[in-house]
């Protein structure tokens, strides 16, 4: 096949899909000024109206839930927020509603069991993702520096693509790598960890190198580079590592510990695959246990202190829908079926036996009264409502053939997905009904501008098909490439365009200019 051919065939797409890709640009800026200023200048938000008689439920309700050491449950309100919060005023009640003590939060005479928690300033795979980007400064890599008396005397950068870490002295001379099996000084030894999902890091006492939790999909390492050891944590067959939480794991390795009465076992628990699976490491002693919640609810939290394991979870006789936040629809639904109803609330205390049984320590109950308020659906959520009508069907076609998992995927997930699926889920119509009808009334004058234009009827199909598809971004890529003149058929006096030689209705082919003198000579 010739040059010219390949490129005949090729120019065609390639034209219809930069043109789109303009012109959904254009859509989506369009929609995100005009929503931004709308918010800006035209904010609602919510209408209140309290109750007349305050419910006697309110303030249990509204009160924070601690747990003692022992299991016993305090109430504790706050009546003044006034500077820092620890310098907040606050009243604590026990559950027979009789008043313990009042005064600043700094002082309470009361230790309460605080749970671990998401690891401060760790490192996620979004962000690792990004320092591999061309940037401003270009791309950047991680490195770990190893000092000696405060003298940076090693680094170990992370190379993302074969998941290992390779260490350099200070002049630059490569020393070897750190993988799943430790330190190697060969790279055809070294295995790689896996793929990244988190790390945090902390300098041990006595030290000045950071040691690092590295998690990945199914493995959790502790990284010791001034040592240059590869420590495996825990390991999942099946599934992937989720929900990571830490209490006092670097804290310990640093000397720095809560200066509470409670003593913390340095602490760390994963969710695993199944519903209501945990795997807990814990240290001071060494230990591992894995622990299956039935019937697991809101709120689940772990610790552990020198008297024992305890996980803690919420109770609730009705949960609102995940997604209430998605439409109004959904919103007052919630609103209606939820809020506007007094339920039943709890929390409950468990002690994590050694063998991974749970056992009861204790239960408080209360009633979330009802709320009086009226909500006004917010203008944001209204305006994108109205704005939606002019993005693509083919938005709301991907999110319902699945893109926003695929894009979720972390297997698969990058940052051109991850913002795909986000312009998805904020963009897509929210007036389905309104946004077909626009699509149809494009799809119709496609066809009514396509007809005397038509070439041929694949062609015509293909664009009131993609004017459809992609409504006002498709019909203004298809008036963009094929808005050609007309003239009228002299035989059948009907419109016909200029790219077809004969006309599509009468067959009769354009009219041809009398040869003159030149033309003969020319044509010789």
């Amino acid at each position: 096949m010739k040059l010219k051919s390949v490129l005949k065939y090729v120019a065609m797409p390639a034209g219809v899909f930069s043109t789109l890709a303009v012109l959904l640009l254009i859509v989506l800026a369009v929609q995100g000024i005009v929503w931004g200023l709308l918010i800006t200048f035209m904010n609602e938000g919510f209408e209140q109206h309290p109750a007349k008689v305050e419910d006697p439920n309110t303030r249990v309700s509204r009160s924070d839930k601690k747990f003692l050491p022992d299991g016993t449950v305090h109430l504790i309100s706050v009546v003044e927020q006034k500077g820092r919060q620890e310098l907040w005023r606050e009243r604590i009640y026990d559950v027979n509603d009789n008043l313990l003590w009042e005064g600043i939060r700094k002082d309470r005479p009361y230790k309460y069991l605080t749970w671990a928690e998401y690891p401060n300033q760790s490192i996620t795979e979004s962000w690792m993702r990004e320092l591999g980007m061309i940037t401003p400064e270009f791309s950047q890599a991680l490195e770990i520096p190893v000092s000696l008396d405060g003298r940076t005397i090693e680094a170990w950068r992370y190379d993302p693509q074969r998941q290992r870490f390779v260490g350099y002295e200070i002049k630059g001379n490569k020393i070897g790598y750190l993988g799943t099996g430790g330190f190697t000084e060969t790279k055809s030894q070294v295995m790689p960890f896996g793929k990244f999902k988190l790390f945090t890091g902390w300098v041990p006492k006595d030290s000045f190198s950071p040691t690092l939790f590295w998690q990945t999909d199914k493995r959790i390492y502790q990284i010791n580079f001034e040592g240059r050891k590869v420590d495996l944590l825990f390991e999942i067959a099946d599934g992937e590592i989720a929900n990571i939480r830490m209490k006092n794991w670097g804290a310990s390795a640093t000397g720095k510990t809560e200066t509470a009465e409670i003593e913390y076992r340095p602490m760390i628990y994963c969710r695993l695959g199944g519903e209501g699976d945990y795997h807990l490491i814990l240290r001071e002693p060494q230990q591992e246990l894995t622990v299956t919640i039935p019937n697991q609810r809101q709120g689940a939290s772990f610790t552990a202190t020198r008297q024992g394991i305890f996980f803690s979870q919420g109770i609730s006789d009705a949960n609102p829908p995940a997604t209430y936040e998605q439409s109004p629809e959904i919103w007052t639904k919630y609103w209606n079926d939820y809020r506007k109803k007094t339920h039943k609330r709890g929390i409950e205390l468990y002690r994590v036996e050694n063998d991974g049984r749970i056992l009861l320590v204790n239960r408080f109950e209360w009633i979330k009264p009802a709320d009086y308020s009226v909500p006004e659906v917010d203008l944001s959520w209204r305006s994108k409502r109205h704005l939606t009508i002019i993005s693509p069907p083919a938005y709301d076609l991907c999110w319902y053939l699945g893109m926003d998992k695929v894009a979720r995927l972390q297997a698969e997930k990058t940052v051109v997905t991850d913002v795909f699926a986000q312009l998805l889920e904020w963009w897509r119509p929210g007036k389905a009904a309104v946004n077909w009808v626009l699509s149809i009334a494009l799809m119709g004058f496609t066809l009514w501008h396509g007809w005397a234009r038509r070439t041929s009827w694949v062609k015509l199909v293909f664009w009131i098909v993609f004017a459809g598809l992609f409504s006002l971004a498709g019909f203004l890529t298809y008036w963009a490439l094929n808005h050609t003149p007309v003239i009228k058929c002299p035989l059948c006096g009907k419109s016909r365009g200029l790219e077809r030689i004969n006309c599509a209705r009468c067959g009769l082919e354009l009219p041809r200019p009398e040869r003159r003198k030149l033309d003969l000579i020319l044509n010789s």
